[in-house]
């Protein structure tokens, strides 16, 4: 009796330990369902050695209506402290891994130092990349990750939108590392996917949609000579009617514009040798008669404007009632010339993870502003890949989480710099800021201001990565983005 009493007290204890062993993993009845862990795949080391003095931070990523491939979020975290990234809006459709990609061509991977991102896997490409199952996060991927040391992990959507006329959709991921009472330690990166032109602030008059692309030069540079040879020949004319071409992604920058002057200059080799000379300084003829270099001082649709379609260029002034940028673009829409800062009135400045700079390494613009641009060869300016030249910027986005229709909606607009319109050609600002041209002239018959052209000019400030923009008046000689609206 006592050796039988003795067993089933054994045994009772064997089943008490197994039970407790096992309720992680089972279900019972009566007992809640814990869900089990996964333990994510070791993330091997990420390089971020061309990022090690950037300031910049994420602020978005991008996704075509049909696309839903890994983006891809790197970022140094020195003292080895923890971090977490969050999907906070937008959990029934983004989510979040730490697998590594296994595009082994991926130009910061180590090894690829030296490679100019040859070879590298692009958003856009359907066959390879995002409908190779490679490259899209498993279905067991979640909307939360974390870890100790380097910030690495990847975006990816579950699903495509209806078509590339559908409305876009929005999210954002939150992302923390060390002591999140600081704000310097917390990120918000605003998600999009589709690319059919938005409205920003919906319910304000005057706001308009704007394509998430700037205009480049339909024919790439290569109609004639070599692609980015500095010659007038090979920056052409763009024909009014038919328009210019818009980007393939929304860092790159594409061509710049003269006011009212339609040739398209290339992003890094601007033509030198070639000026527009002293024509918009010293008007000698009645307003709206050609000056002797063909161009008009009042603006012309008909003839100047490059956008396709029935798109156009935004119009601006100095009001902040009635100006189409200031009311689709700021959350506080600012008067006449002050700067807003980005803190206070709905805007970022940073990197912006679209399928083409993400999958790049960090370089130094053209103009010198480091860790800033990605598709850039500095030794060989011809170099075909300077075309898609591609740079970090400003994301303008609503947090207004009570709107019904798609909350939470943003616009990134790449830092291009201008095209300086001297005698050398040489390029100003790329890298720290964007200038965007509207199509309103800031003077009038009887003053001298015709020379000047309402602007918008977005920046960062690279100590701090401080966000400023404001609404200006710029000379119209320089080249400087276009980004078309649709009404």
């Amino acid at each position: 009796m006592k050796t039988h009493a003795k067993t089933l007290k054994s045994a009772v204890a064997l089943f008490a330990f197994a039970f407790l062993a096992n309720t992680a993993t089972a279900q019972f009845p009566g007992t809640p369902y814990i869900v089990p862990q996964q333990k994510e795949p070791e993330v091997p080391p990420v390089d971020v050695g061309d990022i090690a003095s950037s300031n910049y931070h994420w602020v978005g990523a991008f996704w075509r209506w049909n696309q839903t491939a890994e983006r891809l979020i790197r970022w140094r975290n020195p003292s080895g402290i923890k971090w977490e990234a969050h999907v906070i809006h937008g959990k029934d459709f983004i989510r979040l891994d730490k697998q590594m990609t296994k595009d082994p061509n991926v130009g910061w991977l180590p090894g690829n130092e030296n490679t100019n991102d040859a070879g590298v896997l692009n958003g856009n490409d359907e066959t390879n990349f995002d409908n190779n199952t490679n490259y899209r996060l498993p279905t067991t991927a979640g909307t939360a990750v974390d870890g100790t040391g380097t910030i690495y992990f990847r975006i990816g959507l579950t699903d495509n939108l209806g078509n590339s006329t559908s409305a876009p959709r929005y999210g954002v991921v939150h992302l923390t590392h060390g002591d999140t009472l600081l704000a310097a330690n917390r990120h918000d990166i605003y998600i999009r996917q589709g690319e059919e032109p938005d409205i920003l602030y919906p319910t304000r008059d005057e706001a308009v949609a704007f394509s998430p692309y700037n205009l480049t030069d339909p024919n790439h540079w290569t109609v004639t000579g070599s692609t980015g040879v500095p010659n007038v020949a090979n920056n052409p004319n763009i024909n009014a009617t038919t328009g210019a071409a818009f980007v393939d992604y929304p860092t790159q920058a594409g061509a710049y514009f003269v006011w009212s002057y339609n040739r398209a200059f290339h992003p890094v080799n601007p033509v030198n040798g070639f000026t527009l000379g002293t024509w918009y300084q010293d008007y000698v003829s009645p307003p709206g008669t050609p000056n002797p270099n063909g161009v008009s001082d009042t603006w012309d649709s008909g003839a100047m404007d490059v956008c396709p379609g029935s798109y156009r260029y935004p119009t601006d002034n100095a009001s902040q009632s009635t100006s189409e940028m200031r009311r689709s673009l700021y959350k506080i829409p600012q008067p006449g010339t002050d700067i807003s800062t980005g803190t206070n009135n709905g805007f970022l400045f940073g990197y912006y993870a679209d399928g083409f700079f993400d999958r790049r390494r960090i370089k130094t613009s053209p103009s010198f502003a480091p860790v800033s641009t990605v598709s850039y060869d500095n030794a060989n300016p011809a170099n075909a890949i300077n075309v898609n030249i591609a740079y970090l910027g400003v994301l303008f986005y609503n947090d207004d989480g009570t709107i019904v229709d798609r909350p939470y909606r943003s616009l990134f607009f790449p830092a291009t710099g201008s095209r300086l319109g001297n005698a050398n050609g040489s390029l100003g600002g790329n890298g720290n800021q964007g200038n965007y041209l509207s199509s309103s002239t800031v003077g009038t018959a009887t003053n001298t201001d015709l020379n000047l052209a309402w602007t918008m000019f977005t920046g960062g400030n690279g100590s701090t990565a401080a966000a400023q923009t404001n609404q200006n008046r710029h000379v119209k000689r320089e080249a400087s983005s276009v980004r078309c609206v649709r009404p």
